[in-house]
């Protein structure tokens, strides 16, 4: 299986913000839209960094109060890890382990086409190894040749 067959079952928007925006409303936009992360693109649409639940959780801990009125370009990820659309969903289960990323956003040729999180990675797999112990289930039932 490979990323884009992931990306087919899923809503074809991507939440995104502009590097400038609060933290405040980077985390209002992830609450009220029901996700993770937010891709962070430039003025050319390009995709710059990521900003996910788990660096605005780390921020509250060491900005406080003042967190919602940082841009969120003090918070973005840098120096993203992506994945192209053609990647073997375990090549890009292998990068969030190795990146500790919950999130990667999926480009193809400059352009961002989708986000696959590890939710999406997991429940693949498993759908994956669940078929595959149901074929090695049904074959050890067949009748033994003589």
């Amino acid at each position: 299986m490979i990323v884009m067959q992931l990306l087919d079952g899923k809503s074809a928007e991507v939440m995104s913000i502009a590097p400038g925006a609060t933290i405040a409303a980077a985390a209002a936009l992830m609450a009220g839209a029901g996700v993770g992360a937010l891709v962070v693109e430039g003025i050319d649409g390009h995709p710059v960094g990521l900003i996910s639940e788990r660096e605005v959780t780390l921020a509250v801990a060491r900005w406080g109060g003042e967190l919602g009125t940082r841009p969120v370009r003090s918070l973005m990820a840098d120096g993203m890890t992506t994945v192209a659309p053609e990647t073997p969903v375990v090549e890009a289960m292998r990068l969030m382990t190795v990146r500790r990323a919950r999130h990667l956003p999926v480009v193809d040729r400059g352009r961002l086409v989708g986000i696959v999180s590890i939710g999406d990675v997991l429940k693949s797999r498993l759908e994956e190894k669940t078929a595959e112990n149901q074929v090695l289930m049904d074959i050890a039932r067949w009748p033994k040749a003589a």
